[in-house]
């Protein structure tokens, strides 16, 4: 079975129980599985030319729903460690293949 399954099979499962708890709240599988859609939703109707899409987000709900949605769109989620250097950053992304990354305002400084 492949990671993809067993996250869509578990969301159906589980659907009403909580996934994540993070900073900003409580999450069931449900919402997790409807974010996830959004995200998958989004980069297919979007002319990305690359299979590799960069996450620079801190853990939580962002993080995983990104991950997943990345997956379902048949694309390979590459998580970018923030705690790298930006020269450390810049060659995971260069080396990556990646020219799409999804991430939030604090890492655009």
């Amino acid at each position: 079975m492949t990671l993809i399954k067993t996250f869509l099979n578990t969301c159906k499962k589980h659907a009403k129980k909580t996934a994540i708890i993070d900073q900003d709240g409580t999450y069931t599988y449900e919402e997790i599985h409807r974010e996830a859609l959004l995200y998958a939703t989004s980069l297919s109707n979007t002319n990305i030319s690359s299979n590799h899409i960069g996450i620079l987000l801190p853990n939580g709900k962002d993080f995983v729903t990104s991950f997943y949605g990345i997956l379902m769109a048949e694309k390979t989620p590459i998580p970018l460690n923030y705690l790298l250097s930006p020269p450390q950053l810049s060659f995971v992304i260069q080396n990556g293949e990646i020219d799409t990354i999804i991430t939030n305002a604090i890492f655009l400084t």
